[in-house]
């Protein structure tokens, strides 16, 4: 990691110090504008492996268990949460009523999974205590998406 962050701040450097007319703009000063854009991409592919594998996403009915794991020396970030009734499919069948109706609840499963090795809980537990407006009294199912971060 020491290692990653001196080639990151050499870099640096050599991009503020440099004089060249994509990166300075008239008066010999740097364009932050156009270098920002080349410091990202650099970033990205400095830490990009510290990202195991792209997002994963999970539909999970209202009866069932909601359960994440990442590798033992992964933790879970937490993308997207949505509890709702957003489409048909394995947990609503076609015909179903209120449709299209949801709640973003990122926020709770970011602060019970994401930091976390593994996330397990039932999902009609935890939000028949969250004062939230659903879609009415209608069973809806849960929605997420996660990535597995190696461990700092």
């Amino acid at each position: 990691m020491a290692a990653g962050i001196t080639c990151l701040k050499m870099c640096l450097l050599v991009i503020v110090t440099s004089r060249t007319p994509e990166v300075s703009d008239s008066r010999g000063g740097v364009t932050w504008w156009l270098i920002l854009p080349k410091m990202v991409i650099l970033i990205l592919l400095m830490f990009g492996d510290r990202l195991t594998k792209g997002s994963s996403t999970h539909d999970v009915c209202i009866s069932e268990n909601f359960k994440v794991q990442c590798q033992p020396d992964e933790v879970i970030l937490m993308e997207k949460a949505l509890y709702g009734r957003m489409d048909t499919g394995r947990c609503l069948s076609q015909g179903s009523d209120n449709i299209g109706c949801s709640n973003d609840v990122l926020g709770f499963l970011d602060q019970w999974c994401s930091g976390q090795n593994m996330c397990d809980f039932m999902p009609i537990a935890k939000f028949a205590q969250v004062k939230t407006k659903w879609c009415g009294q209608m069973l809806s199912f849960l929605r997420t998406e996660h990535r597995c971060l190696k461990g700092l």
